[in-house]
């Protein structure tokens, strides 16, 4: 019988008694469930019994008897008292009390104890079940003032005193932990709890990012929770295995795959490798370890480099390719949006990378980080701000604004240095009046509605609520820092798991995502180091730090015990004046505030450094066209998916002559529809011989290009059908569809997509790695996109296009280039609009002027090819050759 089956009673929030007797203890009425243990194990308790979450105790119960009578346990009634490190159920009669103590040690991974009070006669305790316990019967046959019974694997808690061993299980927090004392009693246990939840997720080889689903790492969640939660209360050695797991994923895999395992969402994006970046960059700060340093930038080095070329225009702004926890399906990724998120994160991890390099004395790399995190900030600046909103839109999509507000990617915006101090409050100021409720802040808001029954964003994220108030700590707004605080702090409050924060609630306050969020955890902890108390390190080893704290107006008092790896430093701040008193001796110097008085270290008073201006650099213009002779593919018996227009009097190229094509011969191959054949007959690859015939300047033109929906993959596919080409093989005079990527026959033709989830690069098919890629639209008209070569005879109003193409594959040295759009009624953005997306596109590849012209089924009359491959060819009538329009 599993513990999920005993009869517990649930309470809500607003029947929780708060009467804590002292900072450690969550008082509830009723019977709680639990979570104890030391990581390696996790049990799962309440007052009838326990479960091993982790671990390999299997279930058990309590029986008891009291006057000779057998107890329910599951219906009597209970106070609970949790504190970090475990829990005691108490329950109270006129003849005497009963508490159960759940705990762990160290090395002893679970143990009960049970203490009767008073004059219960013939009492008897026993357990039952769990592989690590055997079944036990002990009675207190005469009265007894006192009674003390005890279970444990090792025998330790079962040996120990009920008093001591409390204390004992509270001193790695209350004595070696971070410890806060202010007159927010809730934030104070708050402070406690979370390094236990960190404690209860470290199974001994990471910590995981939450107990029940996802026993793993994510480089978001290391990055922005767990890691620096870790750093910055002690567990350097916990924060350390942490971050060689999720490196060492990134050192295997190849950094232009863009993703780290099958998994795409554990690592490799552009936001998880911003995080991962910061929280490599702070363990440097804190432990001062320069070679471990020099060794993470040669790892990471390849993924910052990957994602840099992602910007193949630099314009500064990139399209993600699972960012927003997984949301890609929501903010339409594929689609080529590019949001503030996953840009505001470039930033982060374009400045932390230039201090990397500047601390290894890599001048030339400090030099091409620095200037490219100008440019995404400038970029941000110039085309995410929305200045009717007053902060900056949840995402662009062909050059408009998503006037959604997302409250955690504006306070990275703020956090990375994107916003200059007038932006910043009116950041702050758009964000307290749309996406705050009473429990905290919305993600994004108002809901998204492209895919809205499944869709997580206008949510609270105690996560990011965090985030949010540390931005408001370090601009000028400690209250509604504290707000927010506390609104995280406000999830420990709950029977289930009480001292555990939630991962994510409704709008209303209620949790939904799941309890013992340790990604959470380490968010809060960090808003209250970098945040509230305003510590930084400013080099590394913690040589020179900066403390300049951030008070609530409402307090007059506070104090901060912080551990370090040498020691600690201490700061209390009494009537706006703050005392640190330093207790690590590799701490040379603090930088603070000129009334602070400082103890250990020698004082500096900080001054905020003049803003720098930011020096942005043009964006890359596309190559001019090029002079071309063409010919037109033609294989008899080959699916083409229009016959080639009367009159036409190019040449025409079968299945063998693709296998030799010379570039300077026939400089463009015009395909009709999206097929091409695998292999020649005698067995020549052809997708190797295209690579060779564009790595020499020749271009493929697809004209008529039809698009698959998603239909056939699972909704986390993403753009699983987003190929443009389908590849045949043949046997005798059939052609057969074969697979994309082993030329093995199908049943059917399939384009090749995106392998999100399963082995392989993220962009794996021949035509993707080039960056063609697009989707299904139901497009009305045809206009030319800006900047296009063609002539203003391409627009029609009336047109039915039928496909789209966008960016979200490519990649230096490729470059794309609208060449004219078509406008769908999607209604992503906000207002809804509608969209327009390319319908006609040119890839180009910069260094060996290899081209991919893309042309939509239903814009293909409508553009006369003429225009992009006989340009300045003389004496020639390109229409003639080509055919009519």
């Amino acid at each position: 019988m599993n513990i999920r089956n005993l009869t517990v009673l649930f309470l809500t929030t607003a029947n929780l008694a708060m009467a804590a007797s002292n900072s450690t203890d969550l008082e509830l009425d009723g019977p709680a469930q639990g979570l104890v243990g030391n990581g390696r194990s996790v049990i799962v308790v309440t007052p009838a019994g326990f479960h091993y979450q982790r671990g390999e105790g299997g279930d058990g119960w309590l029986r008891i008897a009291l006057a000779g009578q057998p107890v329910d346990l599951a219906k009597i009634t209970w106070q609970t008292t949790a504190f970090p490190g475990g829990i005691i159920f108490t329950h109270r009669t006129p003849e005497g009390s009963l508490e159960i103590f759940d705990t762990a040690l160290p090395d002893d991974p679970y143990g009960i104890l049970v203490r009767l009070g008073g004059n219960f006669t013939n009492a008897s305790v026993a357990i039952e079940g769990g592989r690590k316990f055997q079944s036990r019967f002990e009675t207190n046959g005469a009265n007894a003032l006192f009674r003390l019974l005890g279970f444990s694997e090792t025998g330790k808690i079962a040996n120990a005193d009920f008093d001591q061993l409390r204390v004992q299980v509270l001193v790695p927090y209350t004595e070696r932990g971070m410890v806060l004392h202010s007159p927010d009693l809730l934030l104070d246990q708050a402070v406690l709890f979370n390094q236990y939840l960190l404690d209860l997720s470290d199974n001994g080889d990471l910590i995981v990012c939450e107990l029940f689903r996802w026993a793993d790492i994510w480089s978001r969640d290391a990055g922005s929770g767990f890691v620096p939660g870790s750093l910055f209360t002690g567990r350097i050695e916990a924060a350390r295995k942490c971050i060689d797991v999720d490196l060492a994923r990134h050192e295997k895999a190849t950094a232009r795959a863009l993703k780290t395992t099958a998994d795409a969402s554990q690592g490799g994006s552009a936001e998880g490798v911003g995080h991962l970046t910061t929280a490599l960059w702070d363990y440097y700060l804190v432990t001062g370890d320069r070679a471990y340093l020099a060794r993470v930038a040669e790892g990471i080095r390849p993924w910052v480099d990957a994602w840099l070329a992602r910007d193949y225009a630099n314009t500064g702004l990139i399209v993600d390719t699972t960012d927003w926890m997984d949301h890609s399906r929501y903010l339409m990724l594929p689609f080529g949006s590019r949001t503030l998120y996953a840009n505001t994160q470039m930033v982060r991890l374009l400045g932390t990378f230039t201090r990397v390099e500047q601390e290894l004395g890599n001048k030339a790399g400090e030099a091409r980080y620095a200037r490219a995190r100008d440019r995404f900030i400038a970029a941000i600046n110039d085309h995410l701000w929305d200045e009717n909103l007053g902060a900056y839109g949840n995402l662009l999509l062909g050059g408009q604004i998503d006037e959604r507000t997302a409250s955690a990617a504006n306070s990275l915006a703020l956090l990375g240095g994107v916003a200059d101090a007038h932006r910043a409050t009116r950041v702050l100021a758009t964000l307290r009046a749309k996406n705050w409720r009473p429990n905290g802040t919305l993600t994004i808001t108002p809901l998204m509605t492209y895919n809205p029954n499944s869709d997580q964003n206008e949510k609270i994220w105690p996560w990011w609520v965090a985030y949010e108030a540390m931005a408001r700590f370090k601009n000028g707004d400690a209250d509604g820092g504290l707000f927010l605080l506390h609104s995280c702090a406000a999830t420990i409050r709950n029977p289930q798991y009480p001292g555990m924060m939630d991962e994510t609630m409704s709008r209303d306050g209620q949790t939904e995502g799941g309890r013992a969020f340790a990604t959470a955890a380490g968010s809060l902890l960090t808003s209250i180091y970098k945040g509230l108390f305003g510590i930084e390190i400013l080099a590394g080893g913690m040589r020179e730090v900066k403390v300049v704290p951030n008070l609530p107006s409402t307090w007059q008092t506070a104090s901060l015990h912080q551990p370090t790896p040498g020691g600690s430093i201490d700061i209390e701040v009494r009537d706006q004046v703050a005392h640190i008193t330093v207790n690590d001796p590799r701490v040379k110097i603090i930088y603070t505030t000129t009334n602070a008085i400082v103890t250990g270290a020698a004082k500096q008073v900080w001054h905020d450094p003049a803003p720098v201006a930011i020096k942005a650099e043009a964006p890359i213009a596309p190559p001019p066209l090029r002079a071309r002779r063409a010919a037109y593919f033609d294989e008899p018996g080959f699916p083409h998916n229009s016959p080639i227009p009367t009159g036409t009097i190019l040449p025409r190229l079968g299945c063998g002559e693709l296998a030799a094509l010379d570039a300077a011969k026939i400089g463009a191959v015009i395909i009709r529809g999206n097929a091409l054949p695998f292999a020649t007959a005698a067995g020549q690859p052809l997708q190797a011989a295209l690579d060779r015939y564009l790595a020499s300047g020749g271009m493929l033109i697809f004209q008529g290009v039809t698009m698959l929906s998603n239909q056939g993959n699972p909704p986390d596919q993403l753009g699983g059908n987003g190929g443009v080409i389908e590849w045949y093989g043949q046997s005798n005079s059939d052609w057969y569809p074969v697979n994309p990527r082993t030329g093995q026959r199908e049943t059917r033709a399939r384009r090749s997509g995106t392998i999100y989830w399963g082995e392989g690069n993220y962009f794996g098919g021949w035509d993707i790695e080039r960056g063609a890629f697009g989707f299904q639209v139901d497009g009305q008209g045809i206009q030319l996109a800006k900047a296009s070569p063609l002539p203003p005879t391409v627009e029609n109003s009336t047109a039915q296009v039928a496909a789209a193409f966008t960016d979200f594959a490519v990649s230096k040295p490729w470059y794309f280039q609208p060449l004219a759009t078509t406008h769908t009624a999607f209604n992503f953005l906000l207002p809804q609009k509608g969209e327009n997306f390319p319908c006609a596109v040119r890839l180009v590849n910069r260094e060996t002027h290899g081209e991919i012209i893309l042309i939509a089924k239903g814009a293909e009359s409508h553009i006369n090819l003429a225009n992009l491959i006989n340009v300045g060819v003389e004496g020639e009538a390109a229409t003639s050759t080509l055919g009519p329009r």
